[in-house]
């Protein structure tokens, strides 16, 4: 079912703001996820090996007002990645509430770890 105010499309286009429509990534196959927290920055090659994969079907609404409806999604969740990976590396006394999301195209986001 389509929110009010929004249009189904058949295309799924790449979507952004306008710096970032146009970029794509110079290394699409790298994996590798960089964590910077503290004074000690580090890094974690293969990150995702070995964390459980799933998948879900949903349907995608962007702000601009157009849907694309009964996508499937597949990966591993955040939740997984940062129990397993990240949390066992981070000092206790200095704890995250939130992380920032950086992709291959320059693209950042915020997200508070509870969301």
């Amino acid at each position: 079912m389509l929110p009010p105010g929004q249009d189904p499309r058949v295309d799924f286009p790449r979507f952004g703001l306008t710096a970032f429509a146009k970029r794509y990534p110079a290394r699409p196959r790298d994996r590798s996820i960089a964590i910077l927290h503290s004074a000690e920055p580090f890094c974690l090659a293969d990150a995702l090996d070995g964390l459980q994969r799933t998948t879900l079907e949903a349907d995608f609404h962007c702000v601009t007002t157009w849907s694309k409806l009964g996508l499937r999604w597949g990966g591993v969740k955040f939740s997984e990645f940062f129990e397993h990976r990240v949390a066992p590396l981070l000092n206790p006394s200095n704890p995250l509430v939130g992380v920032v999301l950086r992709a291959q195209d320059g693209y950042r986001t915020t997200m508070l770890l509870e969301d």
